[in-house]
């Protein structure tokens, strides 16, 4: 399966609604406004519900209607397909998807919601993994054609990993005493065997696991993914997610993202992290907040290119049954999307009454999903346009790394990012000198960042109090680009301050002089 992007970037809300930008599609570029159709925090009163539903559902009676036997997380994620999906972005969606199925193509549906952004919380925290089209009565994740992912802006260059097999899985896991106790011993045995069934994986154990002992074990040999069992936690007084590890007296060692992305930033061979943890509580505390949604975008952040978390509560059976077609897909070199949507689908017909497909979360920052690339196997990956490059000869390897830096650099030209966006299409000019795209967008990118540059020195300048300099910066920027950003408006108090502050000076004089009356 092949793959285009339909990247939907959600900005922080205005009023009522939220600006809904599609970043790239094969249908073109657009704007639109998402709504909720419902208050993001009355979920948290329909958790023991949402959880209840997703795990366990009763197969729905034939005589009654669609919308009487309709699941929660099926009307949840109905509402959110019909609000998201709206205007200009359900017209680019549908051209989209009419030309990738000639094609026999997929289409992947790529989510940008800022997760450090306190006013865009409450949507990070939403079962998008649900999204329902109620016309053609499908959920968008149970076809391999439009998986859906949580894609995560990092600013450095990405490759994958020229993997050679055996795939190596480092499984930890942990059972603090003061928490609800787990059956370790059992979850082991059931990874084991399914793991074992894999041709070209090779899983290690470290159980009761303290932070300490995942240090050591990590220094002493390459790994590839790290997939972990246990407790997750929520941090009330910090908003994080955290994972419970053990101490020293096997009580709970809690373990937020940050500590987990500072143990984990120097293993370059470490693609993927898979958490697997019981207690996920995804609607927990006053902010609503995944209590991995901490976890994963600090990993994805720190550089881990794939993150795998769970937004509810998965049963051992669905863990198993998802994690052997996961893993035995992405050890053939499969993108990791591709491989999750597989995943859910084996996990679809392994329990057909229940909704745990939906339970898993990919979060990531691989363009096109590749992590790995195995030596011998075919890979799978997008094949978007270069733009008017002319399609020379070259070598496969260099190819794809070209492909990757246009990907790369046109969906952070979209994001605004224009410093990642100058270096990716520099380099794509660097190797073809004749793709005029990548000039036109290189120059144009470069013009941005400059002006980024100089409106921040305007700003550090007006913070400080110089207010010649912020008025000379300022003045520069309305004259090289009329209308940018809140330049006229800054300027103008800028101007104003700067009045002030000389009224100001003149009269502390004239009070030294005891004039007075002036």
């Amino acid at each position: 399966m092949e793959y285009e992007d339909f990247s939907i970037k959600i900005e922080p809300r205005q009023g009522d609604a939220y600006p809904v930008i599609v970043l790239r599609s094969p249908a073109g570029e657009g704007r639109s406004q998402f709504t909720p159709p419902f208050d993001p925090a009355r979920l948290a009163e329909q958790a023991a519900t949402l959880d209840q539903e997703v795990r366990t559902r009763q197969p729905a009676s034939r005589d009654a209607s669609p919308a009487a036997t309709a699941s929660l997380p099926q009307r949840i994620g109905d509402q959110l397909f019909t609000a998201l999906f709206s205007g200009v972005v359900r017209s680019l969606f549908d051209r989209s998807l009419g030309m990738m199925q000639v094609q026999q193509r997929g289409l992947r549906i790529k989510l940008h919601i800022d997760p450090e952004d306190p006013s865009l919380a409450a949507l990070v925290a939403l079962p998008w993994e649900y999204l329902y089209r109620k016309e053609t009565r499908e959920f968008l994740n149970l076809s391999r054609f439009t998986p859906i992912l949580r894609d995560l802006d990092v600013q450095r260059p990405y490759m994958p990993l020229q993997l050679a097999l055996p795939l190596r899985i480092l499984v930890f896991a942990a059972d603090p005493v003061d928490y609800p106790r787990l059956e370790l011993e059992r979850e082991q045995q059931q990874m084991e065997a399914c793991l074992g069934r894999l041709p070209g994986v090779q899983a290690e154990f470290l159980m009761h696991a303290t932070l300490a002992a995942l240090q050591e074990r990590l220094g002493e040999r390459e790994y590839h993914v790290l997939h972990y069992m246990g407790h997750g936690g929520f941090d009330e007084q910090s908003g994080r997610g955290v994972l419970l590890l053990e101490d020293e007296n096997q009580r709970a060692q809690r373990v937020d993202g940050g500590t987990l992305s500072v143990l984990l930033h120097d293993f370059a061979s470490l693609r993927l992290v898979f958490l697997n943890a019981c207690e996920t509580a995804r609607l927990a505390g006053e902010q609503g907040l995944d209590p991995f949604a901490g976890v994963a975008s600090s990993l994805v952040m720190t550089g881990i290119p794939a993150v795998v978390a769970m937004q509810f509560p998965i049963s051992d059976r669905a863990a198993i049954t998802f994690a052997q077609r996961f893993y035995g897909l992405l050890s053939r070199g499969q993108p990791v999307d591709a491989a999750v949507a597989e995943g859910r689908r084996a996990l679809r017909m392994a329990e057909p009454d229940t909704l745990e497909w939906g339970t898993p979360v990919l979060f990531t920052s691989a363009p096109d999903g590749v992590i790995f690339t195995v030596a011998g196997q075919p890979q799978v990956v997008a094949a978007p346009s270069l733009g008017h490059a002319a399609a020379d000869e070259v070598d496969s390897g260099e190819q794809l790394r070209i492909q990757k830096l246009y990907n790369d650099g046109l969906e952070a030209f979209w994001l605004e990012d224009w410093a990642r966006a100058e270096f990716c299409f520099s380099q794509v000019i660097a190797a073809r000198p004749e793709n005029q795209d990548a000039r036109l967008k290189l120059d144009e990118a470069s013009r941005r960042r400059e002006l980024q540059v100089q409106y921040a020195a305007a700003q550090s300048a007006q913070e400080a109090g110089d207010w010649p300099a912020a008025i000379a910066a300022l003045e520069q920027l309305e004259k090289r680009q009329p209308g940018y950003r809140d330049v006229s408006e800054r300027l103008q108090a800028v101007r104003r301050s700067a009045q002030l502050a000389d009224l100001y000076d003149q009269a502390r004089q004239l009070f030294q002089a005891a004039r007075w009356t002036a």
